[in-house]
């Protein structure tokens, strides 16, 4: 049973079509943006119950110097000093859960009854390229963004400069991949897709299955949902932080990542941009991508929604219960 931690019973549908499939006789409770949140009284009728902490405190805004522990820190976290999320501290505090589930959680938090969650993989399992296939892959990278953080958009534009340099072809549109590959040694793309403008993910992930890399930056949040599509069908490059992982990505093991500083300039992508490009040189010359691709798709996999819930969120849930 999943309750919404307002008032109103608002519920994100993407999360809850990952929490309904708990097969567990234990209400879970979730939580996902901080606006316009009112208390649910009705929580505290609840016995033993599990916390889904899916709130994003924002890669724009987050320092990552603690975690957001719902009963022990709001208080040190803005978004949270209302009187309404006052009156959720005080629930924790009196009705602590057995287990708390939390999407922007520290490495040095993952203890206790505390684990990481993810937004999942909703997409089927494409088939696995043998090494010739992956090997002439024709596009080298590809970045998919929305503009919810400035490195999403820092990066297109390095991009363009960088293509200067290195004379690769740059395809900044989902109708010029064909004729782009005929003209071109190299490929990289870079295309903005806003929300208003989203196209098919069938299509996307299409294209993104012809690149070797597949850029997954920092969004509203530190997690989104790019880091359960840039893997799907290429290896995934994202950013090097002290974020904890359901199943851990680890660079050069099932993924690439781009070093990071705790510079909260940098978290908010307002200094150090060029490291990207930097890190896409670098892996675009190893000598072990293919390898790197399978344990990319396999961990992948792991986050699909019967794995994840059956090998993860079950087992752990039934040991606290």
């Amino acid at each position: 049973m999943v309750i919404s931690a307002c008032k109103s019973g608002r519920l994100d549908h993407p999360t809850l079509n990952l929490l309904k499939e708990v097969k567990i006789d234990v209400p879970i409770v979730q939580i996902n943006q901080f606006s316009d949140y009112e208390f649910n009284e009705d929580l505290y009728n609840l016995d033993k119950w599990v916390l889904a902490d899916f709130l994003e405190l924002g890669a724009n805004d987050w320092t990552m110097e603690n975690s957001l522990i719902w009963g022990r820190n709001s208080e040190l976290f803005f978004k949270a000093r209302t009187e309404e999320w006052g009156k959720f501290e005080q629930f924790v505090k009196d009705n602590p859960p057995a287990i708390i589930f939390k999407r922007e959680l520290l490495k040095k938090d993952f203890k206790d009854n505390i684990y990481p969650i993810e937004f999942p993989c909703f997409h089927a399992k494409p088939p696995v390229n043998n090494k010739v296939e992956f090997d002439e892959r024709s596009i080298s990278v590809v970045n998919f963004w929305g503009h919810s953080h400035e490195l999403r958009r820092v990066t297109h534009g390095n991009i363009f400069l960088n293509s200067a340099k290195r004379g690769y072809g740059v395809v900044d549109n989902f109708y010029h991949f064909q004729q782009a590959i005929k003209e071109y040694r190299e490929i990289w793309s870079t295309i903005q897709v806003p929300h208003y403008a989203r196209i098919d993910m069938k299509d996307l992930l299409a294209i993104q299955g012809h690149s070797k890399l597949s850029l997954s930056l920092y969004g509203a949040g530190t997690k989104c949902f790019r880091n359960s599509e840039a893997s799907i069908n290429s290896i995934m490059v994202m950013m090097d932080d002290n974020i904890a992982w359901s199943y851990d990505w680890i660079h050069g093991v099932n993924c690439i990542k781009i070093p990071f500083s705790s510079d909260h300039e940098e978290i908010r992508g307002m200094k150090n941009q060029w490291k990207v490009i930097d890190t896409i040189e670098a892996a675009l010359s190893r000598n072990d991508l293919y390898e790197i691709y399978l344990n990319g798709v396999e961990n992948c996999d792991r986050y699909r929604v019967p794995r994840y819930v059956s090998e993860y969120l079950e087992p752990i849930i039934k040991k606290h219960i």
